[in-house]
């Protein structure tokens, strides 16, 4: 049975060069196991290692779990896992997809621009436009024109 998790934290960041700042954070995890008990150790297990192997836990100090979902099948259209909604504007922040996973494990595809800052970041523009929104969507694509691209993008929020 596959087991998908999705989790959140909160932290204050402990940069050097500047006074303690609070974030927030959520990812998703995939595992196979017999039963929600064996998926939730698995889950337990991996952040653990991914947080003693990688910097990017490093001033977490507790993960929470939002939910726990058992996938025993797939409509063909697909099912929409989890939504977080949050109140007032982004503050921006930091987004990566599959960090340190190989990619026998998985691929992650994106949307992003032809051109791009010298970082390699760019701003992002919606994938689904509803309502409203119709307009403002299609003159962000008019912008510049796009395609699928494998890997992870740095998307500014």
């Amino acid at each position: 049975m596959l087991f998908l998790g999705h989790f959140s934290f909160a932290y204050e960041s402990r940069l050097a060069s500047r006074r303690a700042e609070p974030w927030h954070g959520h990812f998703t995890a995939l595992a196979e196991a017999r039963n929600v008990d064996a998926a939730l150790e698995k889950f337990g297990a991996l952040i653990h290692e991914f947080a003693e192997k990688h910097d990017l836990l490093d001033d977490v100090e507790e993960i929470y779990l939002d939910s726990c979902i058992e996938v025993s099948s797939i409509p063909r259209s697909g099912f929409i896992g989890q939504v977080n909604l949050q109140e007032g504007d982004s503050p921006g922040g930091i987004s990566t997809t599959l960090p340190r996973t190989a990619e026998k494990n998985a691929v992650s595809y994106h949307l992003e621009p032809e051109e791009q800052e010298a970082d390699g970041s760019y701003e992002p523009w919606p994938f689904v436009a509803l309502k409203k929104k119709k307009k403002k969507a299609k003159a962000a694509r008019a912008k510049g024109a796009s395609k699928a691209k494998k890997g992870t993008g740095r998307a500014k929020k």
